[in-house]
């Protein structure tokens, strides 16, 4: 059974894609609601089998969706690899728009699906 199991950066990777589903989250909308039950189970479970449900879930959202998901489960990423004590550095350029076209970021087009969403959560 320990083959199907998930070890402690995904499941912290899960975490983080979790807590971005409940700050994008519209309520009434049953996708969020499924999404959100799915990761808590494979919190729960550990399972590869309850992922790969997880993300089937995550692709039956909106595209526009998966990409504010992701959007902010890398934001949240980028706060817990600093910490507590840490201050959120200010963006650069003149725009202030961190549509993800510059810099040291991903592109939104590149980040848009489920795996995405937990590598972006890992990524250092």
């Amino acid at each position: 059974m320990s083959q199907g199991d998930l070890d402690q950066d995904h499941l912290q990777a899960i975490r983080i894609l979790a807590q971005a589903v409940e700050q994008v989250r519209v309520p009434g909308l049953l996708e969020f609601r499924l999404l959100s039950g799915a990761l808590a189970r494979t919190l729960e479970s550990r399972s590869q089998q309850e992922l790969r449900e997880a993300s089937r879930v995550f692709q039956s959202l909106d595209r526009e969706f998966r990409e504010r998901i992701v959007a902010r489960a890398q934001k949240e990423a980028q706060a817990a690899r600093r910490g507590p004590g840490e201050a959120v550095p200010a963006p650069r350029g003149g725009s202030g728009s961190g549509s993800g076209s510059g810099g040291g970021g991903v592109p939104r087009k590149a980040a848009s699906g489920f795996l995405a969403a937990l590598n972006g959560a890992r990524a250092a």
